[in-house]
């Protein structure tokens, strides 16, 4: 039942999102509808197409999800990664990714037909200037007619083409050369590409990555400098670094530098690959040099990176890379939420210091009561001493920190007991003395313990869907099961025995069935420790009957199906083996 909570916190999330999704299309498109609505037929082409030149912001002839959501941030309209990658998909015709100007046009032809719809909607009941009729719009309708889409597309193949032809020759020999030596049919960039994308290179990289981190898991202080474990380290390290640079160099080689460093993932590797490398060299060049020893361990600085080599699995593990994400893209949300904890926390513990505040004080000699009488020592010979308990609600900081224990669930019936047997500033615990408080810390309990930390967990659970929608990877065509197919049987010849197989396959037959089961669930429940002797004679009496029962269910299926019909069901046998 309390995972209910989390269900409606996440059903909450889900309508939330919902409307605000609908209330930012709608911002799209009056946003659309202000930019193109009014406008002569001879202008209307033109503003498309410069319209589009502002988005496709690198000149590519595309736009790409992170240009729109650009163009869409200027209209003031945040979309998340997953409704971004969404409305990419609606008008992605081609299925590349990107919006060319054809799909661009469309997505503006739909956009400002709904905007207008909405606009229409809005003003039709409006009073109109004086001398008109109410309902009338008096500005222009905007339709977007296909002659002026083909107008559009007409210019913008036009100045593509122009700007393609300009820079052709330098942009394309730039971009498909690697470090502007390497080809994309040079023979070096073609091995680099093969060797890196290899899942067998992929697999033992992986394989380095985890002998790097059992390295990193044996170093300790005893291992000595001259030791055959240390030359074996220094001797594992060096492969590692080879290995480890010569993936960054395929890479490099097979990408180019500047798509390479483009990748966040790879900005990690290209650093560790650097600072271990530096360390290394330092270390090695400088050892036999009269250098003082304290400028080696400066330089040792460098090893700290390589404890960042385990997280160079997560670029190659999906799994890992969305919890990564999750954690990311939930720090905003999650400081909101405690937000709201801390208010929800400050409210309940204002109200525990109505009650409470002063009252949970004790003598730590627990055969006083008053404070007065809580001096000198005790019959042990220890200082008796006027204390409050650990968790009270003296003042609003120690409230607040109160809620958080009992959100928690630390221990909390001793903390509610405590408050039950509170009695006042100057007294000590009485037993009972306030049960109603009671319902104060159940109450605590439910809100903070059960609806509040089921809010953290649905803002996770809400940010891991969106980044794994937004890691999803297209699918594959489901291949066609080469497995064996069920064998098909026919009905019985015989008139009795397809009787029996039509009764037996019923839904009545298995609800009495079901009844029998229920029954025989009950009476082995019956049993007990040292029963009297009915309840032995009763025992064995429903176990024989029930035996009978579910026997007479098996034989009769057996001899109505044929033992291989029979048995070719799982639940047949399992009903068999029983």
């Amino acid at each position: 039942l309390l995972n209910l909570f989390i269900a409606i916190l996440i059903q909450g999330f889900a309508e939330q999102k919902a409307v605000q999704l609908q209330e930012n299309l709608l911002k799209m498109q009056e946003g659309l509808l202000k930019k193109l609505g009014g406008l002569r037929e001879d202008d209307l082409a033109t503003k498309i197409e410069t319209l589009f030149e502002s988005i496709d912001a690198d000149g590519s002839g595309v736009i790409d999800k992170f240009e729109l959501k650009g163009a869409l941030e200027e209209l003031e309209i945040n979309l998340r990664p997953k409704e971004l990658q969404d409305l990419v998909k609606k008008y992605d015709v081609d299925g590349s990714g990107t919006i060319d100007f054809e799909e661009f046009l469309s997505m503006i032809k739909e956009l400002v037909k709904k905007a207008e719809m909405a606009v229409a909607g809005e003003q039709e009941d409006a009073p109109g200037p004086e001398g008109s009729s109410p309902g009338k719009i008096k500005r222009r309708a905007s339709t977007i007619d296909d002659s002026e889409l083909a107008k559009a597309k007409a210019m913008h193949d036009a100045t593509q083409a122009a700007r393609d032809n300009v820079k052709h020759s330098a942009a394309t020999t730039a971009r498909n050369k690697s470090l502007y030596i390497f080809t994309e049919k040079n023979p070096v960039r073609v091995l680099c590409t093969y060797i890196a994308g290899h899942p067998y290179f992929d697999k033992l990289i992986l394989s380095c990555i985890f002998m790097s981190s059992v390295c990193l898991g044996i170093e300790r202080p005893e291992i000595g400098d001259n030791s055959p474990e240390r030359e074996a380290l220094k001797n594992i390290d060096v492969f590692l670094n080879i290995m480890f640079l010569s993936e960054a160099v395929f890479k490099v080689v097979s990408l180019s530098f500047s798509e390479y460093i483009k990748n966040g993932w790879n900005r990690l590797d290209f650093m560790i690959v650097t600072t271990s490398l530096l360390d290394w060299g330092l270390t090695e060049g400088l050892k036999d040099a009269n250098v003082d020893l304290t400028v080696l361990k400066i330089f040792r600085i460098f090893r700290i990176f390589r404890a960042l080599r385990p997280l160079r699995i997560i670029a190659r593990a999906r799994g890992l890379r969305i919890l990564v994400s999750t954690l990311m893209s939930s720090i905003k949300p999650v400081m909101n939420t405690v937000g709201i904890a801390l208010s929800v926390f400050a409210v309940f513990g204002v109200l525990g210091m109505q009650l409470l505040s002063g009252k949970m004080r004790f003598c730590s000699d627990p055969k006083v009561f008053l404070k007065e009488n809580c001096v000198g020592e005790t019959e042990d010979g220890e200082l008796r001493m006027w204390m409050s308990h650990p968790v009270h609600f003296d003042d609003i900081v120690n409230a607040i920190r109160a809620l958080f224990i009992l959100a928690t669930q630390d221990d909390w019936p001793d903390h509610m007991w405590a408050g039950v047997d509170a009695t006042g500033n100057k007294s000590g615990r009485w037993q009972n003395r306030n049960e109603v408080y009671i319902l104060y810390y159940i109450f605590c309990i439910m809100v903070a313990g059960y609806l509040i930390v089921n809010i953290f967990v649905g803002v996770f659970v809400d940010c891991y869907n969106a980044a794994a929608s937004d890691m999803e990877q297209p699918q594959e065509p489901k291949k066609i099961s080469t497995s064996k197919l069920q064998d098909v049987f026919d009905d019985p010849e015989s008139a009795i025995r397809l009787k029996i197989c039509d009764t037996v396959a019923t839904s009545a037959f298995d609800l009495f069935i079901a009844f029998f089961i229920s029954t025989n669930v009950i009476t082995m429940a019956m049993e007990s420790f040292k029963q009297s002797e009915w309840q032995n004679v009763f025992g064995v009496f429903t176990n024989f009957f029930f035996a009978f029962v579910f026997g007479f269910e098996c034989a009769f299926k057996m001899w109505a199906f044929r033992p291989r019909r029979y048995f070719s069901s799982g639940w047949n046998r399992f009903d068999f083996f029983i």
